[in-house]
Protein backbone atom coordinates (compact mmCIF):
# COMPACT_ATOMS: atom_id res chain seq x y z
CA UNK A 1 0.00 0.00 0.00
CA UNK A 2 3.19 2.12 0.54
CA UNK A 3 3.79 2.46 -3.26
CA UNK A 4 0.11 3.06 -4.12
CA UNK A 5 0.57 6.27 -1.38
CA UNK A 6 3.98 7.23 -2.83
CA UNK A 7 2.86 7.28 -6.83
CA UNK A 8 -0.33 9.18 -5.76
CA UNK A 9 1.36 11.93 -4.02
CA UNK A 10 4.41 11.61 -7.01
CA UNK A 11 1.22 12.05 -9.51
CA UNK A 12 0.15 15.47 -7.27
CA UNK A 13 3.54 16.80 -7.32
CA UNK A 14 3.80 16.50 -10.96
CA UNK A 15 -0.07 18.04 -11.03
CA UNK A 16 1.79 20.42 -8.45
CA UNK A 17 -1.49 20.31 -6.35
CA UNK A 18 0.29 19.75 -3.54
CA UNK A 19 1.71 22.24 -1.01
CA UNK A 20 3.19 22.02 2.47
CA UNK A 21 2.20 25.15 4.99
CA UNK A 22 3.13 26.14 7.94
CA UNK A 23 0.14 25.28 9.37
CA UNK A 24 -3.64 26.34 10.20
CA UNK A 25 -4.76 28.46 12.75
CA UNK A 26 -7.97 30.28 13.32
CA UNK A 27 -9.08 31.95 15.92
CA UNK A 28 -12.81 30.69 15.75
CA UNK A 29 -14.67 27.89 14.93
CA UNK A 30 -16.14 29.93 11.93
CA UNK A 31 -16.29 28.03 8.29
CA UNK A 32 -15.88 31.66 6.81
CA UNK A 33 -11.94 31.58 8.61
CA UNK A 34 -11.53 28.22 6.90
CA UNK A 35 -12.90 28.81 3.55
CA UNK A 36 -11.53 32.06 3.70
CA UNK A 37 -7.87 30.37 4.86
CA UNK A 38 -8.41 27.62 1.76
CA UNK A 39 -8.65 30.79 -0.43
CA UNK A 40 -5.47 32.32 0.27
CA UNK A 41 -3.73 29.05 -0.22
CA UNK A 42 -5.61 29.34 -3.64
CA UNK A 43 -7.98 26.61 -3.47
CA UNK A 44 -11.77 26.95 -4.51
CA UNK A 45 -14.04 25.09 -2.18
CA UNK A 46 -16.88 25.18 -3.92
CA UNK A 47 -16.01 23.12 -6.67
CA UNK A 48 -12.91 20.73 -5.78
CA UNK A 49 -12.08 18.32 -3.27
CA UNK A 50 -9.12 18.86 -0.87
CA UNK A 51 -7.41 16.98 1.20
CA UNK A 52 -5.30 18.50 4.77
CA UNK A 53 -3.03 16.44 6.34
CA UNK A 54 -1.96 17.51 10.08
CA UNK A 55 -0.19 16.26 12.98
CA UNK A 56 -1.93 18.16 15.36
CA UNK A 57 -6.09 19.23 14.76
CA UNK A 58 -7.50 22.32 16.84
CA UNK A 59 -10.84 22.02 17.73
CA UNK A 60 -11.38 25.20 15.94
CA UNK A 61 -9.99 23.68 12.41
CA UNK A 62 -12.46 20.61 13.50
CA UNK A 63 -15.57 22.19 13.37
CA UNK A 64 -15.02 24.71 10.75
CA UNK A 65 -14.21 21.93 8.04
CA UNK A 66 -16.75 19.44 9.45
CA UNK A 67 -19.35 21.86 7.45
CA UNK A 68 -17.04 21.78 3.81
CA UNK A 69 -18.15 19.37 1.53
CA UNK A 70 -14.84 17.95 -0.50
CA UNK A 71 -12.67 18.96 2.83
CA UNK A 72 -11.12 15.38 4.41
CA UNK A 73 -8.30 15.97 6.88
CA UNK A 74 -6.25 13.33 7.80
CA UNK A 75 -3.25 12.09 10.07
CA UNK A 76 -0.04 11.35 8.18
CA UNK A 77 -0.55 7.50 8.98
CA UNK A 78 -4.15 7.50 8.22
CA UNK A 79 -3.26 8.58 4.66
CA UNK A 80 -4.16 6.08 1.81
CA UNK A 81 -3.96 6.27 -1.81
CA UNK A 82 -8.12 6.23 -2.46
CA UNK A 83 -8.10 9.98 -0.63
CA UNK A 84 -4.82 11.31 -2.15
CA UNK A 85 -6.36 10.00 -5.39
CA UNK A 86 -10.07 11.57 -5.06
CA UNK A 87 -8.28 14.89 -3.80
CA UNK A 88 -8.03 17.76 -6.43
CA UNK A 89 -5.37 19.51 -4.03
CA UNK A 90 -3.26 18.14 -1.23
CA UNK A 91 -2.07 20.64 1.57
CA UNK A 92 0.50 19.22 4.28
CA UNK A 93 1.35 21.10 7.16
CA UNK A 94 5.09 21.55 7.92
CA UNK A 95 4.75 19.38 11.16
CA UNK A 96 3.32 16.67 9.24
CA UNK A 97 5.92 16.71 6.25
CA UNK A 98 8.54 14.81 7.73
CA UNK A 99 5.98 11.66 8.65
CA UNK A 100 5.19 12.15 4.99
CA UNK A 101 8.64 11.86 3.84
CA UNK A 102 8.87 9.28 6.06
CA UNK A 103 6.58 6.83 4.60
CA UNK A 104 7.82 7.57 0.98
CA UNK A 105 11.53 6.58 2.27
CA UNK A 106 10.60 3.53 3.95
CA UNK A 107 9.00 2.41 0.86
CA UNK A 108 11.44 3.30 -1.32
CA UNK A 109 14.21 1.07 0.80
CA UNK A 110 11.82 -1.30 0.41
CA UNK A 111 9.70 -1.92 3.58
CA UNK A 112 6.35 -1.88 3.41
Amino acid sequence: MLLAVREALLSHLKEQTLQVIDGIELPTRKTKELITFLGKCGLNTGSSRILIVAVTLTEEVYFSGRNIPGLEILLPHQLNPYDILLADSILITKEAYPMVAGLLERNINGVN
